[in-house]
C-alpha cells in the first residue's frame, strides 16, 4: 500500500505499463486517486481490499 501511496504523491503514470505490475490493478481508478487527498486515498484503498 505505501507503495501505491508513494505513485499517487508523485504522480500517475500516463500509461498503465508505466506502473509497476503488483500496482496496475489500480490504473482503473487513476483519475480518481490522483485527485484525492493522501489520507482519504488511504481510507479508500483499505475498504477495496476488505
Amino acid at each position: 500500500m505505501l507503495a501505491l501511496t508513494e505513485i499517487i504523491e508523485s504522480g500517475i503514470p500516463e500509461h498503465r505499463h508505466q506502473l509497476p505490475e503488483s500496482l496496475r490493478e489500480y490504473f482503473q481508478y487513476h483519475k480518481g486517486l490522483s485527485t484525492m487527498a493522501p489520507s482519504y486515498t488511504k481510507t479508500v484503498l483499505s475498504y477495496h481490499h476488505h
